[in-house]
């Protein structure tokens, strides 16, 4: 990733899957369960672990961790990934 897209990219990935695990420690685990049974993740699990990747990249830039064209690297391989 760090190579095609940029070095946040694989941050922005990182990121997304947190969230999923935030969503099991919050109790929203019935689309995890389903993924163990090979059906896919429903489209809403998958936007609300993008928004907390994106909570994420928010506090980021707070914080001053991010360069120039960091946001344009998250949507890009956001864009590119297979979730719904």
């Amino acid at each position: 990733l760090e190579d095609n897209i940029g070095d946040f990219a694989w941050v922005v990935v990182v990121a997304h899957e947190w969230g999923h695990h935030i969503q099991l420690l919050l109790g929203y685990d019935a689309g995890v369960l389903a993924w163990q049974v090979g059906q896919a993740p429903s489209a809403a699990m998958e936007q609300q672990a993008d928004c907390l990747a994106g909570a994420y990249t928010d506090g980021a830039e707070f914080s001053g961790w991010l360069d120039p064209g960091d946001v344009d690297e998250a949507l890009t391989v956001t864009g590119l990934s297979g979730d719904p």
